[in-house]
């Protein structure tokens, strides 16, 4: 399902090589993560939550963050969670790593905690 992400599905201005990056790493520890647990959303939307985790946590790593303005006002808890996420040392430490696998599985662990009942 991955594979169906594209550029609309982030809430940050990215390109076409963030996105095949990311699918890069999903194909690279797809036997690791098998599965998205999608419980209150369709598979692609989690998909999405964790594609924007990534991007997030990126997004820190270079100490800049490239949230598209228009799509946070209409996702503004996406905003609030930044501020949750950051109140977390291992959330730091991730950053601090600046490791695209880590990250990426940080990035699936965030997704699947949110999609959780």
């Amino acid at each position: 399902m991955f594979h169906q992400l594209g550029i609309n599905h982030s809430l940050y201005h990215i390109e076409t090589d963030h996105i095949n990056q990311f699918k890069n790493l999903d194909a690279k520890w797809q036997t690791l993560f098998l599965n998205v647990q999608s419980k209150c959303m369709c598979e692609l939307d989690s998909w999405a939550v964790i594609l924007n985790s990534w991007l997030f946590l990126k997004s820190l790593e270079k100490d800049s963050s490239f949230l598209n303005s228009s799509k946070c006002l209409y996702y503004s808890t996406n905003t609030f969670l930044k501020e949750e996420l950051l109140k977390f040392r291992v959330i730091h430490k991730i950053i601090a790593m600046s490791d695209d696998d880590l990250s990426y599985f940080a990035a699936f662990q965030l997704g699947n905690a949110l999609e959780a009942p």
